[in-house]
This record gives structure tokens, sequence and C-alpha cells, in this order.
């Protein structure tokens, strides 16, 4: 498994990539996503094509205050193609501070 892990981030804006994979070879792949924040904080985790913008897939993962949110409950398989990634964004700017990790199969 590779992990990604964006590390405390303060304060970030609207859209903001807050985790990445980066372009990723062909393959079928269990990931998960995890997230925490210190005030409730929406996240999108997308599923981004290989041109680097089209979200072919997403999903909010909603963190309460100093809670954590998951996504899936479990863990997940996603078939994707040569140069597709999973990234974590911030769906609303948010005043506090915010961690990703993605876990995936590399």
């Amino acid at each position: 498994m590779a992990l990604i892990s964006s590390g405390r981030i303060t304060n970030p804006t609207l859209n903001q990539v807050l985790a990445d994979t980066g372009p990723l070879a062909a393959k079928e792949r269990i990931f998960q996503a995890i997230a925490a924040a210190t005030v409730n904080t929406p996240l999108e985790l997308q599923h981004v094509a290989a041109d680097g913008t089209t979200v072919l897939k997403s999903q909010i993962i909603a963190c309460t205050a100093y809670g954590t949110g998951w996504f899936p409950p479990l863990i997940a398989e996603l078939n994707m193609a040569v140069n597709e990634r999973l990234r974590i964004i911030a769906v609303t700017a948010v005043t506090g501070s915010v961690s990703c990790t993605i876990d995936y199969t590399a």
C-alpha cells in the first residue's frame, strides 16, 4: 500500500487540493480516504481522469470539529486507467486546520 498524507493544512481555500496521488499506472486499486479537521469541514474525494481535470466520480467526506471522516467505511476497489488519480479537495474555504490521507495500492 502507498500512503499520501497532507500533514496539517491551515485555512485551506475553496477547491484547494489537499491530498493527491498524482498520475497512476492502470490497475485495479484498493483504497481508503481519511480526513480530520479542527472545525466542521466538507471535503471531496475525487477520482480524476487522465487529463487531470475531469472528475469521473466524487464523494463528499464530512468531518465534524475534532472528528474524523472516512470513505469508504472499510476499503473499496476501483479500476483505474493510466494517469488517473485520486485526490481530496476542500469543498469550502475553511478557517481551521485539516489533515487528509489517501491509502491505496501502488
